[in-house]
């Protein structure tokens, strides 16, 4: 059974093109779970115009629950063994479910999956640069690293799934936690990181809207320069209670990588990187010696960056 859950919130504008490219789907869902937060629109009649083409439930709707509340009541409500996320103002392409409902088929041991989205502006229409969702949200050196086998470290430095692209098998909602201060997809991409059962599709099934009202947007500037090195420093990771993590090794990584962020805070970094050596071959590799390079290198510019501003007059 696949379900569909999708929150909407004074989403007239978009809704029914989302709707419909749900009905279009070359493989039909069994149900389109929303939950509503308190539109004062037309969203609900128009999703009412819907209900004879598609399987929807409305949730209750009397309480505004803000996104994160309304997005984990209305994955709770779905009856599905797989769950896809979905929000009110993008389209999905024909093929989404077919191709994601392949794929968990064929790798039973994933929980969860990601994709690439093409971006489109406000009128449906792509976005100037050619730039896809990936190119903001999961470069293409981290997805170099993923395949180095460092998913955990890129995923736990920064939340590069993006909910609309996302779907996962219902039984990963029964280690949910009872907590709603972290974003469901994130939520979802970290469960499945500490298990080792996220993937990544690189396939654009979704177009995804970019336009001023929406919570999350992207810069119309394209997306960040500079991020060229394969080895660059990582961002300090969220703690280790937010990780969801029980491996006792993934759990060192994860305190090795707070270690890697330190060092260019020392004054003798480089110095620390040498000493270190040998964790970095127990951490990286075949690739230790590659990092433990850059992270001497890194650490010594800034070394000698902090001791020429003391000197300055």
């Amino acid at each position: 059974m696949i379900s569909v859950a999708l929150c909407t919130y004074n989403g007239e504008r978009y809704i029914r093109e989302q709707l419909q490219s749900i009905f279009d789907q070359s493989m039909p869902v069994d149900e389109v779970v929303i939950g509503d937060d308190g539109s004062s629109d037309a969203t609900l009649d128009i999703i009412g115009s819907f209900k004879d083409k598609l399987p929807i439930r409305i949730l209750d709707c009397n309480q505004q629950r803000g996104a994160i509340k309304n997005f984990l009541h209305t994955i709770s409500e779905c009856q599905g063994d797989f769950i896809f996320l979905s929000d009110q103002d993008d389209v999905w392409r024909p093929n989404k479910v077919e191709n994601i409902i392949q794929y968990f088929n064929t790798h039973s041991q994933i929980d969860a999956v990601f994709t690439d989205a093409t971006l489109i502006d406000s009128e449906g229409k792509p976005l100037e640069g050619n730039y896809t969702l990936w190119d903001y949200f999961f470069d293409e050196i981290s997805r170099k690293r993923c395949d180095m086998g460092l998913m955990i470290e890129e995923f736990c430095a920064s939340a590069h799934a993006t909910g609309a692209t996302m779907a996962f098998r219902k039984r990963l909602t029964d280690r949910f936690p009872n907590r709603d201060d972290v974003w469901h997809d994130e939520l979802i991409a970290r469960l499945a990181v500490a298990s080792h059962s996220l993937a990544y599709l690189p396939e654009q099934l979704t177009c995804y809207r970019i336009h001023d009202s929406q919570q999350i947007g992207i810069s119309p500037h394209g997306p960040k320069d500079g991020l060229e090195r394969d080895y660059r420093l990582p961002e300090m990771p969220y703690s280790i209670e937010d990780l969801f993590l029980t491996n006792e090794e993934d759990i060192r990584h994860i305190y090795f990588l707070e270690f890697r962020c330190q060092l260019k805070h020392q004054v003798l970094g480089w110095a620390n990187a040498i000493m270190h050596l040998s964790l970095y071959r127990k951490i990286y590799h075949r690739h230790a010696l590659a990092f433990a390079l850059y992270d001497m290198k890194s650490s010594f510019r800034h070394t000698v960056r902090r001791i020429v501003n003391k000197f300055k007059p």
